[in-house]
This record gives C-alpha cells, sequence and structure tokens, in this order.
C-alpha cells in the first residue's frame, strides 16, 4: 500500500510540474536539476508539502531518503517526527545522519530520547556526532545532562567529541539550557591538544552565556586568551568581558594594543567597553585613542562604541582633542555623539558643520544620529524626517534619532516630548515601510507609553497596514501587528505566514553548477563567492537570476557589525527594501564560518534579496538563517567594507 501511494504522490507532481524535460536534465549543471525524483522533493520542499515528503521517505534508493530528511530540515513540521524517527534507524548512516540533523531542526524535546538512543547505540562516529548536536537543540534539563556526560576521551572519537560540543552549544543558545557539567565539558575542551573547531566552539560557548560569570575559572580562561587561534582568543576576552581581576583588564589591554588580529582587537575593545567592566576609561583614554584613529574601519568603529558606553564629562574631552585624527566617520560621529551627551555647545555647531558639508547620506545619517543627544535637536531631526527628497537612509536615520531621544529616562520632562509624539506618529500616514517599521516598534514598545497617548485608537496602524504592499513589506506587517496587540492588551502575534510564492526555476537552476564562482566587484576591491544550489536552490536560484539582471550593480552595503557580518544588496539602502516576492528558508548541515554567505530575513520563509558575509564563525546563526555560498577568495576585502561601500558589479563565472 505505501509503494502505490509514492508512486501516486510521485506520478502526481511530475504531471502538475512537469518534471520530466530532457533537456533540462542533459544541460543540468547540478544533480537536482538533473533529477526527476531530486526536483520533486525540491518542490514539494519549497511548498511546504509535508504529508507528500513523508510518503516518499521509504524510497528505495539512499539518496532520496537522504533528499527528503534533507527537505523536512527546513519544512520544520512536528507531524514529520515519525518518518524521521525511521531514518534515524535507516541502514545507510548518510541517511541516519540527515534525520538526525532534521530532528533537531524540528527542535521538540519530545525526540530527546530518540535522539539519546542513536548518540549511545549508533556505530557510525558521523551519526553519533549529528545526533549529539541535534540532541542540543531539543533538550531539556534531564537530556543535557545525558549529553554532558558522555566521555569520549579516545584520539579516534574526535567527531563524537565536536558533536558533543555542540550540542552543549545549541543547548544553550536554542534552549537557553546551561548546567555546571557542561561547562566543565567546554572547559575541558579548551585545551591546546584539541583540534582548532573543537576549542572554537569551546570558546563560543563561554562568550554566548548571558550572564558571563566566571570567576571560579578565571584562571583557566585567562590560558585561554593566549591559545594560538585567533577565533579562541577573540571568544575568550568576550567571556571575561565581566571580570574584575587586575590580571584579565591587563590581558585585555594588551590584546588592544599587541594582538596580530583585528578580530581580537575587537573583542578585547567590546569586553572593556561593556557596562559591566570595572575599567574607567580616563586611565586608559590614550590606548583607545590609538584605537580610535586606526586605518582598519571595524577597529575605529569598536573604540568609538566603547566611547560611547562609557565616556563621562572628563574623559570625553580627550577624545574630542583628537577627533580630527579620526578618519572613519562613522565612529567620528559615534565620538560626537558622546561630546554632544556631555557638552551640547561643543559639539553642536561642529556636527552640523559637517552635516552641511557632507553629501554621502550614510555619513548623514551617522550626524544626525549624534544630534540626538541633544533633545534640543528634535526639530532639526524632524525637518530632515518630513523632506522627501532626501536619501531613505537619511529619513530612517532622523527617526531614529528622534526615538533615541523619547527613550531618554527624562524623556517626560522634555518640553518637545508631545512634538516627538507627533512627529512619530505622522510616520505612519508617510507610506514609507521602513518609518512605519520604526514608529509601530516605538508604539508597541510599553516603555514609550504610545497607548496613552493614542488613547486605544488603533485606526492610523491599521491604514499604514492597508497601504502595505505584500510580500515585500513582511517586516514592516510583523511590527504593526506587534503594535496593533500592544494597544489592545494582547500578546505579540506570532510573524504572520506567507504562502508559497515565488516558486524555483529549474532552467535557471540546470544552468548553475556546485561550486559556481561569483565575483562581486566591490570599491574596496573583490570577492569571490562559491555557491551551493545543491544544498539552497531557491536562494541561489533567485540570487543568480537577479545578478544577471544587474540588480546588485550599484547597491550598498547598508549594514557592518564589527566581528559579526557586513550586509547589503537592500534597494532603499537601509536595510528595509525588498524584492515583490519571498524565499523558503533553506537549511542544511552547513555552518556559518568566517566567510559564510547567508540571506538576511525577518523570519522564517522571509527572505529576499539581502545578504550578507560573516566576519567570524557564528555558530549561533546555524540553521536559522540560510546559508547560500562561501566566500572563496578576498575576505580581505571583506573585513575593511565599511557602510556605504557599493557593489560596483556582480557577475557569475
Amino acid at each position: 500500500m505505501r509503494s502505490l501511494l509514492i508512486f501516486a504522490v510521485f506520478g502526481f507532481f511530475l504531471a502538475v510540474f512537469g518534471c520530466r524535460t530532457k533537456a533540462v536534465q542533459q544541460q543540468a549543471a547540478n544533480r537536482l536539476a538533473a533529477d526527476d525524483t531530486l526536483w520533486l522533493i525540491t518542490t514539494l520542499q519549497d511548498r511546504r508539502a509535508t504529508d507528500s515528503l513523508i510518503a516518499l521517505h521509504q524510497s528505495a534508493r539512499a539518496i532520496y531518503r537522504e533528499a527528503v530528511a534533507l527537505a523536512l530540515a527546513s519544512v520544520q513540521d512536528t507531524a514529520a517526527l515519525s518518518a524521521l524517527y525511521q531514518l534515524l534507524n535507516d541502514a545507510e548512516p548518510r541517511v541516519r545522519k540527515m534525520a538526525a540533523y532534521a530532528i533537531g531542526q524540528i527542535g521538540s524535546t519530545r525526540s530527546a530520547a530518540n535522539l539519546i538512543f542513536a548518540v549511545q547505540k549508533d556505530k557510525s562516529a558521523a551519526v553519533v556526532s549529528a545526533a549529539a548536536e541535534a540532541l542540543g537543540k531539543c533538550a531539556d534539563s534531564a537530556a543535557l545532562q545525558v549529553l554532558a556526560a558522555l566521555r569520549y576521551d579516545a584520539p579516534e572519537q574526535a567527531q563524537q567529541r565536536h558533536g558533543q560540543m555542540m550540542g552543549l552549544y545549541r543547548a544553550l543558545t536554542w534552549k537557553r539550557l546551561r548546567l555546571p557539567i557542561g561547562d566543565s565539558k567546554a572547559l575541558s575542551f579548551l585545551a591546546p591538544n584539541y583540534p582548532d573547531s573543537l576549542r572554537i566552539m569551546a570558546a563560543n560557548y563561554f562568550a554566548r552565556s548571558p550572564d558571563k560569570v566566571y570567576e571560579p575559572i578565571t584562571r583557566e580562561l585567562l590560558v585561554a586568551l593566549n591559545d594560538n587561534h585567533p577565533h579562541v582568543r577573540l571568544n575568550i576576552a568576550l567571556a571575561l568581558s565581566n571580570s574584575t581581576s587586575s590580571k584579565v583588564q591587563q590581558k585585555l589591554l594588551e590584546a588592544i594594543q599587541k594582538d596580530a588580529a583585528y578580530e581580537v582587537q575587537i573583542a578585547a575593545l567590546r569586553a572593556i567597553g561593556t557596562l559591566k567592566n570595572p575599567i574607567p576609561l580616563e586611565p586608559i583614554k590614550e590606548v583607545i585613542g590609538k584605537s580610535l584613529c586606526s586605518a582598519q574601519p571595524n577597529i575605529a568603529v569598536a573604540a568609538a562604541e566603547v566611547i560611547r558606553n562609557k565616556a563621562d564629562k572628563v574623559s570625553i574631552k580627550y577624545f574630542y582633542s583628537i577627533i580630527d585624527s579620526v578618519r572613519n566617520p562613522r565612529a567620528r560621529a559615534l565620538v560626537m555623539g558622546a561630546v554632544m551627551k556631555f557638552h551640547p555647545s561643543s559639539g553642536q555647531s561642529f556636527v552640523e558643520e559637517l552635516l552641511k558639508k557632507t553629501a554621502d547620506p550614510y555619513e548623514q545619517g551617522f550626524l544626525l544620529k549624534a544630534l540626538a543627544e541633544a533633545p534640543q535637536n528634535n526639530r532639526l531631526l524632524a525637518k530632515y524626517l518630513s523632506e522627501a527628497h532626501h536619501h531613505p537612509v537619511v529619513r530612517t536615520s532622523a527617526l531614529e534619532g528622534l526615538l533615541q531621544i523619547q527613550s531618554r529616562k527624562d524623556f517626560t520632562a522634555l518640553p518637545d516630548k508631545d512634538f516627538v509624539r507627533q512627529q512619530i506618529i505622522a510616520t505612519l500616514n508617510s507610506q514609507d515601510a521602513a518609518l512605519i517599521a520604526l514608529a509601530a516598534g516605538a508604539i508597541a514598545d510599553p516603555a514609550n507609553g504610545y497607548t496613552q497617548y493614542l488613547k486605544g485608537d488603533t485606526t492610523l496602524l491599521h491604514q499604514a497596514k492597508q497601504g502595505l504592499s505584500l510580500p515585500r513589506d513582511i517586516e514592516t506587517l510583523i511590527e504593526v501587528e506587534k503594535a496593533i496587540a500592544h494597544i489592545a492588551g494582547k500578546p505579540a502575534p506570532k510573524a504572520p505566514q506567507l504562502g508559497w510564492n515565488h516558486p524555483i526555476d529549474r532552467q535557471v537552476l540546470a544552468s548553475i553548477k556546485q561550486g559556481q564562482e561569483v565575483v562581486i566587484k566591490t570599491t574596496k576591491g573583490n570577492v569571490v563567492f562559491r555557491l551551493f544550489p545543491e544544498q539552497t536552490p531557491g536562494s541561489v536560484v533567485s540570487f543568480v537570476k537577479l545578478l544577471r539582471q544587474g540588480y546588485y550593480n550599484g547597491k550598498t552595503f547598508h549594514r557592518v557589525v564589527p566581528n559579526f557580518v557586513v550586509q547589503g544588496g537592500c534597494p532603499r539602502g537601509d536595510g528595509y527594501g525588498g524584492m515583490n516576492y519571498t524565499l523558503r528558508s533553506e537549511f542544511a548541515p552547513l555552518h556559518y564560518k568566517a566567510g559564510t554567505v547567508g540571506l538576511a530575513s525577518a523570519g522564517k520563509d522571509t527572505e529576499s534579496c539581502q545578504w550578507f558575509i560573516s566576519h567570524i564563525p557564528t555558530p549561533h546563526l546555524d540553521g536559522r538563517y540560510t546559508i547560500f555560498a562561501e566566500v572563496k577568495s578576498g575576505m580581505e576585502v571583506v573585513h575593511q567594507l565599511e557602510i556605504g561601500d557599493k557593489i560596483l558589479e556582480a557577475t557569475l563565472q
């Protein structure tokens, strides 16, 4: 009976979608487009057709059973768990491994027992590793105890150790679960005799803990701060950011000044710059000032962020005195924002003069946010907000500045508070998706008190909602729905679900080989990508179609977060733009390493045209943001990219 059902499903979809196209098969550069059954599974995944995928999970060929499991990892439907449990006992290790990954992606705690059984009984190291990582995504406290207690001491058990560490990390980042036994296991994996990949994950584990209370193991972490791999050192620096130890403080200062890896310098700057770190800026101002004047843009920005967070009325005078030596416009604006906070009269004319001189909308945006440190600039910011001829990034920055003013603790006492509120509400009639999203976000924040101001009236929000263009404005719709719910006194709703609206073009997919290279020519140099069409076909096809149309030529990098990502591809240039379609999230057992290329999204299945490149390993993004490519060459360019740099041309090789 099952075989008849599989045959019926297979035949139906081949008929509906016209899957058998000999010309496509003969020309196909990758397996998905060349093989009818793999193409069928790809289409079912894209349509989120759980029942039809389940009907194919007992296919006679392992390649198809593996593909079904991979498809279900993206669909993430608990209705598929029974089928995946069967695949977790498949005769083929590669099928079991993919089933474990898919179960982890669904993340149900009721899967813990099946994964524990696989971890303890499976003979394949690769399967055990995948099951251990998946267990972390599905763990409760009892399951985490089992995971942390596993012993993989033999030299040949490297895969199992890595899976165990990944599982501990996933429990921390997916389930917010952490146990002392897990800390001890992670600490043991920082030993220098272990591979780089394992030590990096262990260091990430300590860096991602929300409390970072590590006083009992400070000595051990200090040893790891001397690790020979920069990605270990930078994460340990972050892990030690709350330490009061004088030895730690000294090591962080040494890292800022002497570490050969700029990423470690940034991490040490951030560790020093956290509000919980006890070091005052006055005695180390020259160290921070040197970083502020760095030619490396991310170091300069990180140093400016330290100044913004920790400067006081005395130390800010030093940084103002060296402002002419600061080459990075974003860093300069951040410092001037701090100057405005403590010495408004000294900074006002300087910032206004810079604002008049620059025609760069991104620099204008930086300076407008600096002006927001002085509440009397309400009306100046509103002027930039109201003038439609300004670049979108200027207007969004002006509104963000107004929102910054109203977030001040003394906002209710400010004389212009009603003016700021009126400006925010006026944006709801602007028909500008970015401004509406920002205004709605402010309304949804209970701390702002807009519910009382709006007197429970959601008319403007509903009108703004009606004017949105979906699916392009999905991110704005999410914010508007939250604001409406807040005014109505209801919990924030789940993100709206968009239907399937952008089928994968098989002809285009057939033309893209696995590992196909793309050259991104930027104002700082060239970056070369390798594409993953077999893992993320819908994402790659969309990217390639846009690239062939010349869409990315002239687009800017609108977001750069030091030691995290550089992001571009927005049609507006401010991060709020998209296409008139959305893509399905596509998850495969790939990891965010330095140079991984992912798709930006506002939640599952909302991807579009924006993409980002990771500066360093960012494993907390794994399985949550589609990975469709990796950087083959040009990472030195990626590390130099700044907000406002352009994509001159993107070409397929």
